[in-house]
């Protein structure tokens, strides 16, 4: 499987620095303007399933990438959703953090009220990605997901579930990652959290 991953458009939540986490937030103008420039970057793949997350900001970005992909399969799956952060759903990152830091567990296990543990994601992430390498094996696959939710699927992809922490692994905003996906063993990475495609797009979501 040729797996193509993107993390979707900006939302006032990212510039405020707060959670949106399963919640739903649509993409700002900025976001927009992202979107349609990563979906400009993927319209020369031949791309046969595009897969997202339920939420909408992730869905408005892949209906801009399936705007050049009209023959290419659409399916919305709630295993890509982004954690969960419970009460601290729409609370300010530094909020969480700080909760985080108090109760002293190791950062995958800690659980806020009402919320998932990055644990809990990590296994969402394992059954889908178990799943569709597998199912797509043969397939050019673009998954449209979230910050958290990304990280994870790229450990399993490139770590082979081992708990690891990279920068690289945390994608921007319409981020591309391109990964090799065999049937067993780890992916090979073809391109890893490439923004190149937003060098034209500025604050205001114009084209500079």
């Amino acid at each position: 499987m040729k797996l193509i991953i993107v993390r979707h458009g900006e939302t006032d939540r990212n510039v405020s620095e707060t959670l949106a986490g399963s919640s739903d937030m649509a993409l700002n103008k900025v976001g927009l303007s992202q979107a349609a420039a990563v979906a400009r970057r993927l319209a020369d793949e031949q791309i046969d399933i595009i897969y997202s997350s339920d939420m909408i900001r992730a869905q408005q970005t892949a209906s801009l990438i399936a705007e050049h992909h009209p023959e290419a399969k659409q399916a919305q799956e709630v295993e890509l959703r982004e954690r969960d952060s419970g009460v601290f759903t729409h609370q300010p990152v530094v909020a969480k953090k700080e909760a985080f830091i108090k109760s002293g567990q190791h950062f995958r296990d800690w659980k806020p009220e009402g919320g998932e543990s990055m644990r809990e994601v990590k296994e969402r992430a394992r059954r889908w990605y178990e799943d569709h390498r597998v199912r797509d094996a043969k397939r050019t696959v673009v998954v449209v997901s979230h910050g958290l939710f990304l990280s994870t699927l790229m450990e399993w992809a490139l770590e082979e579930g081992a708990d690891v922490e990279k920068e690289e692994y945390h994608h921007h905003n319409t981020a591309v990652t391109i990964l090799d996906i065999p049937i067993q063993g780890p992916a090979k990475p073809m391109l890893i959290n490439d923004v190149s495609h937003l060098t034209h797009v500025n604050e205001e979501g114009e084209n500079a």
